[in-house]
């Protein structure tokens, strides 16, 4: 009973510290993803307004984006695959060229005026990259989805077997001190007997 009970929570444990993994990494993602989509709102207010304090957020974003890299790199190391540091690097690839065409908007517009700024963005580069963005971290995070799904389904059934091995041992222990009583209770007799 021990020896099941441990494999039982050893299972949970990997798997919660799997789903926490999992967990962290699609909130990172999804935090990458905002940053960016701060930092092409404040760009767009930018070249509507030409006001300076539209792009706080954009330039609010670029650590934070760098930091949540660092911390999906971390949790990658811990319990990453190959291809989903491959997808993380795509990931990054896409962030690098959305916030360089976000650089050169801006960049542009500061030297040259709207209209050069507003052509860059009609070409389509940026939103090309943020659909591509938006599509390989859903991917990613479905993923993730699935790994927490099939660990939920592999602990249910470790511990669908511990449980009935542990109703199996109980049967058997009953069993058996039922027949130390009986010959208990015979060797009783034989003594009296005797």
């Amino acid at each position: 009973i021990l020896a099941f009970s441990e494999i039982g929570s050893r299972e949970l444990q990997q798997v919660v510290e799997s789903h926490t993994t999992s967990l962290e990494m699609q909130t990172t993602l999804y935090e990458i993803l905002g940053f960016v989509t701060d930092s092409e709102t404040s760009q767009r207010g930018y070249l509507l307004t030409g006001k300076q304090e539209y792009l706080e957020p954009y330039k609010q974003a670029r650590p934070k984006i760098d930091d949540r890299f660092h911390k999906l790199g971390a949790l990658l190391v811990k319990e990453g695959t190959q291809a989903q540091r491959d997808e993380v690097t795509q990931i990054s690839s896409l962030v690098g060229k959305k916030m360089g065409e976000i650089d050169a908007t801006i960049a542009l517009y500061d030297r040259s005026g709207r209209d050069v700024a507003f052509e860059l963005m009609n070409t389509g580069i940026g939103k090309q990259a943020m659909d591509q963005l938006r599509s390989d971290i859903e991917s990613m995070s479905s993923v993730q989805r699935a790994s927490m799904t099939a660990s939920d389904s592999r602990w249910k059934s470790d511990i669908g077997f511990a449980r009935f091995s542990v109703q199996w041992l109980t049967a058997c222990t009953v069993i058996l001190l039922m027949v130390v009583w009986l010959l208990a209770g015979r060797e009783m007799r034989q003594q009296e007997e005797r």
